[in-house]
């Protein structure tokens, strides 16, 4: 998505000044932006929609108001609470993809001291998000899923000073990038009602950021890029307790981590023929990771009903970012996220085929860790699926608001999962 910003045409005798005046404002505010600016939400590294990402969300959990801890919706439950894998059937394969629209307001070069707009500015993104494969055999569960949990794309943004149709300078800024998950998950039932489990994880990813400037008047190019590619280890564990034959208890942890990235960074100066200037310099960037700690309850009212609830700790206080070698101050704090959801299903026959259909309903609060700004979002959820004794179809969405930072941002997002279970 490209956000334009057209000057006027009819300039004149004051065009020279103007341009003078505009090549200025590109280059030095943006060097004090970082010292003056709190850029709030989105930071350069911080991931699309939330900052508070701990695992995949497939179309039953997101429809469930991104409950999963105490209930075993599918095999992605390895890269949250291990455990549950041994409740999963004897084999099990799963396949998830979603669509993310995500509004912003201030993020890179805009309204932080260099490209101004007075709306909200959406990037849409498609991925297929996630998959795996999972085996349950006399109690041991074993699963290997990949995802991508996290995307760092940008709008695209761009200005351009014209006069009479003819283009004398633009300037366009472009991010994109992702973190994908590996995750080999491993669960033991110790006892018909306890069962405990572990994950390890390793990412790799990458993340880049390409500002032009071009001045046709004088046949100047400036261009800075910078690249970074992620890799890291942790942890994820947890427990299940059947506290019930209706109530089920889960505790689950991930380990604080730090997620290193070797980085390039290429700055040129190019005005034909005579001059073409190139510094590049090579340095590692690290992000010191957050310790998450969950619990989860999930009870069956009815046959057909049913209530789950999720609250997760984020240590965001302890996080730290070295960017090429600068400390960079996010100035973040601790945080709460609060999720729940109910499900009703609906069992019937088909082709004398036994099936069930689920209708999920939930809700999110999501507050972000940027300390400067008390800015949270809330999101209503909600799907549907057809059940049976070995393949699912899923959907399911949610709506999100911001508020407290004044720039009222929404999220919308749809997933669809299916697997196969034997």
């Amino acid at each position: 998505m490209m956000q334009k910003i057209t000057f006027p045409s009819r300039i004149r005798s004051l065009l020279p000044a103007l341009l003078f005046i505009l090549i200025l404002l590109i280059l030095f505010p943006a060097a004090t932006a970082h010292a003056q600016l709190v850029l709030g939400q989105y930071q350069d590294e911080a991931p699309l929609r939330t900052w508070n990402i701990f695992g995949p969300l497939t179309a039953s959990q997101t429809a469930m108001g991104g409950t999963r801890y105490a209930r075993a919706f599918d095999l992605s439950a390895a890269q949250t609470n291990a455990s549950l894998l041994s409740r999963l059937p004897g084999f099990t394969i799963a396949l998830s993809g979603s669509y993310l629209r995500s509004e912003l307001f201030k993020y890179g070069p805009v309204n932080t001291g260099v490209l101004f707009g007075h709306e909200n500015i959406a990037v849409d993104s498609t991925a297929l998000d996630f998959g795996g494969i999972a085996v349950n055999y006399k109690g041991w569960g074993l699963a290997f899923t990949v995802s991508i949990n996290e995307l760092f794309e940008r709008p695209v943004a761009s200005a351009s000073l014209e006069y009479q149709g003819q283009s004398y300078y633009s300037f366009i800024f472009v991010q994109d990038g992702f973190m994908r998950t590996y995750n080999l998950g491993l669960s033991r039932q110790i006892t018909p009602r306890l069962a405990v489990g572990v994950g390890l994880n390793t990412e790799n990813g990458w993340l880049e950021r390409d500002t032009v400037e071009e001045n046709v008047g004088i046949n100047r190019t400036i261009e800075d890029t910078k690249r970074l590619d992620f890799r890291s280890y942790f942890i994820n564990a947890g427990v299940t307790f059947n506290a019930t034959d209706t109530l089920t208890l889960a505790l689950v942890v991930r380990t604080p981590y730090t997620r290193k990235a070797d980085g390039t960074s290429q700055v040129s100066n190019s005005t034909p023929p005579a001059t073409d200037i190139r510094i590049e310099v090579e340095a590692e960037s690290t992000y010191r990771q957050p310790l998450v700690l969950g619990v989860g309850a999930d009870f069956a009212v009815t046959e057909k009903f049913r209530l789950a609830a999720d609250a997760s700790f984020f240590n965001w206080a302890t996080y730290e970012a070295i960017y090429f070698g600068e400390e960079r101050d996010r100035c973040l704090k601790n945080v709460v996220t609060l999720h729940a959801g109910m499900e009703y299903a609906e069992a019937f026959r088909l082709f004398d085929q036994d099936f069930r259909l689920p209708l999920w309903l939930g809700f999110a609060y999501d507050p972000q860790p940027v300390g400067c700004v008390d800015s949270s979002y809330t999101y209503l959820t909600g799907g549907l699926g057809l059940r049976h004794r070995h393949f699912h179809l899923e959907a399911g969405g949610m709506l999100g608001w911001e508020r407290g930072s004044g720039d009222d941002l929404r999220v919308y997002r749809v997933t669809a999962t299916a697997g196969f279970r034997y």
